[in-house]
């Protein structure tokens, strides 16, 4: 989907299918039958691609998530397809019942139709994969959502009233009300900018009526692209990935933005999620709350005087180099060499 991502992509096959509005109704009527192959191939996207593809043969394949796994697959043998899962699929939005019902045994379905066409696995930390490895028998490596790192950014001076800041989409899911009210609750001056994706979204609307409810402190500002996302973060002090247990895949996750605030040389204030933790701990960046309420999470911000939101930055300093993305890449660069190498194709990934 999208125009040509970047100049070392040597050839951009785009998907522009729509999805009408017969497609929709189509679908619903096919999960509540659980014809999962025809859901799955009343899909536009998923037919447009295989068509583009027809014909063609590659060395090896790089699937992300699964909802691909079914167009790409067909390209090589199991054996040179590695499937990268940044999600727990059926954990997903698990917090809606309706989505269970429906939802839910279309993804656990792919994974089991489309898993075995895959010999290599790699999902984003070490309890997704735990949770892949005992659901589905997916022997997942772990390959971090980590940024590329920064080596021109550095730490920037503390404010007396400390620069909290939150990225990310607004989604129901993630309670990013929850953030904004702790903020503004808090006692020590602290200040809140998010730049969310989802404008026009209802939730989004939502959080902007908070917005007009709460002082001045706590601002939603326009989304930023991610190329430049990084350089507006290293204005901040303090980056805010508080994501209360609302669904299995928030209760487990460690996302992007954890690592970009690495990178942007921010202090990290978070809830007890044990994946952000337990690297949080590791490295010396920050707070952990005691647990994800509101109260809790303002006095983690009262906590943090300037002098240690100051050695955080300077631990994220440390270790931006060692939590980006240049370790995790040689991962892939190793199982797909492999792969490749025992294809005897001679091909070579670099």
């Amino acid at each position: 989907m999208g125009e040509h991502p970047h100049p070392d992509v040597v050839e951009h096959l785009q998907l522009e299918a729509d999805q009408p509005a017969w497609v929709r109704h189509s679908q619903g009527i096919t999960l509540n039958l659980r014809w999962q192959w025809l859901v799955y191939n009343l899909n536009p996207i998923m037919r447009e691609a295989r068509r583009k593809l027809r014909g063609r043969t590659f060395d090896a394949v790089i699937v992300d998530d699964i909802p691909s796994m079914g167009a790409m697959s067909a390209q090589v043998p199991p054996e040179r397809v590695l499937l990268d899962l940044h999600e727990y699929w059926p954990g997903i939005h698990d917090d809606n019942a309706d989505w269970v019902r429906l939802r839910k045994p279309h993804f656990e379905w792919q994974l089991r139709k489309f898993g075995r066409r895959a010999s290599m696995f790699t999902t984003v930390n070490e309890a997704l994969a735990d949770l892949y490895r005992e659901n589905f028998g997916f022997d997942c490596r772990v390959v971090t959502n980590a940024s590329t790192w920064q080596p021109d950014l550095a730490p920037q001076p503390v404010s007396d009233a400390p620069r909290y800041v939150h990225s990310g989409v607004a989604r129901e899911a993630r309670r990013i009300d929850l953030m904004m009210r702790a903020v503004d609750a808090a006692s020590n001056g602290a200040t809140l900018d998010l730049y969310l994706m989802g404008e026009g979204t209802e939730y989004y609307r939502a959080l902007k009526q908070l917005e007009s409810q709460l002082s001045d402190r706590v601002r939603i500002m326009p989304p930023v692209a991610h190329e430049k996302l990084l350089g507006v973060l290293n204005q901040y002090d303090v980056g805010l990935p508080f994501l209360p247990p609302t669904t299995t895949n928030i209760r487990n996750c460690l996302p992007n933005k954890f690592f970009d605030y690495v990178q942007a040389r921010l202090a990290i204030v978070t809830g007890p999620t044990p994946p952000m933790a337990s690297i949080l701990e590791a490295h010396d960046l920050g707070r952990v709350s005691n647990d994800f309420t509101e109260e809790s999470l303002v006095e983690a911000i009262e906590a943090l005087d300037l002098d240690a939101i100051t050695k955080y930055k300077q631990n994220a300093e440390n270790a931006a180099r060692h939590l980006s993305a240049e370790p995790q890449i040689r991962v892939w660069r190793e199982m797909i060499s492999n792969a490749v190498g025992q294809s005897g194709s001679g091909a070579k990934f670099s």
